[in-house]
């Protein structure tokens, strides 16, 4: 069995302000309780250091856009 975590601007320590009409960014994990055990933080955990940065940025980003709830090309 496994869970489905959101992604957050708080995990990013951008904040937590949640827009109404938003995307969200969804990771599989293996813990309901532990939202660590998401498989996308795990795959970045397991990365080289520059790779490891440059995998957050975009993800990151990725939040960002999700925010805005507007489909983007």
């Amino acid at each position: 069995m496994y869970y489905l975590t959101e992604i957050r601007l708080s995990d990013f320590g951008l904040g937590d302000t949640l827009a109404l009409a938003r995307f969200k960014l969804v990771s599989r994990c293996s813990d309901r309780e532990q939202r660590a055990s998401a498989e996308i933080f795990q795959t970045v955990k397991g990365l080289e250091s520059n790779d490891r940065k440059q995998a957050l940025k975009g993800l990151r980003h990725l939040v960002k856009l999700a925010q805005l709830g507007k489909p983007f090309n």
